[in-house]
């Protein structure tokens, strides 16, 4: 039995010394390269693609936010400021669709205000930087009603804040 164990530690932790002289680190790839898919095709009968995808440090960091991103996951980040500035000419374009006059005390331009207010916060609760800083909230008493800081995830209600239809109709489970 601690033969076998041993033999499998053996192949667990084969360690490969090459020595090259004058050589570019393409070669050194290429070679390493070429004997992977060797083994693959000799031991699994696996044809493995040729060249290996590389990135570069600072792209992978860019890309995928580690040095060492599973490819089998699509799952490249993305860059918020860009989404949320579209958002944000996208949402001015409604409201002031929706508000080509003052009407009952509010405004285009308020609106305007508070959608980049919002998107600062927002943005800034990420980490990242307002797009336009320093603006004020034109609307205090929307933000306190709307205020993003009392949002809460459906999944973090509980449970006493649902009621079921029969407990406020007094109706049955069969009626429903």
């Amino acid at each position: 039995m601690q033969a076998k164990e041993a033999e499998a530690d053996a192949l667990r932790s084969v360690q490969l010394d090459m020595e090259f002289a004058f050589i570019t680190e393409q070669d050194i790839q290429d070679f390493v390269e070429g004997m992977i898919r060797a083994i693959f095709k000799e031991v699994q009968g696996v044809e493995l693609a040729e060249p290996f995808p590389r990135l570069t440090y600072f792209e992978a960091m860019r890309r995928y936010g580690s040095d060492k991103p599973d490819l089998r996951i699509a799952l490249e980040l993305t860059e918020l400021t860009d989404l949320m500035k579209e958002a944000v000419r996208l949402e001015k374009a409604f409201i002031e669709d929706c508000l080509p006059i003052n009407a009952l005390g509010l405004s285009a331009s308020e609106f305007t205000q508070y959608i980049d207010y919002i998107a600062d916060r927002r943005l800034e609760s990420v980490g990242l930087s307002a797009l336009n800083p320093g603006v004020k909230n034109p609307l205090p008493w929307l933000a306190e009603m709307m205020d993003i800081k009392k949002e809460q995830n459906f999944f973090e209600g509980r449970v006493t804040e649902y009621h079921k239809a029969s407990a406020i109709h007094g109706s049955s489970d069969d009626e429903l």
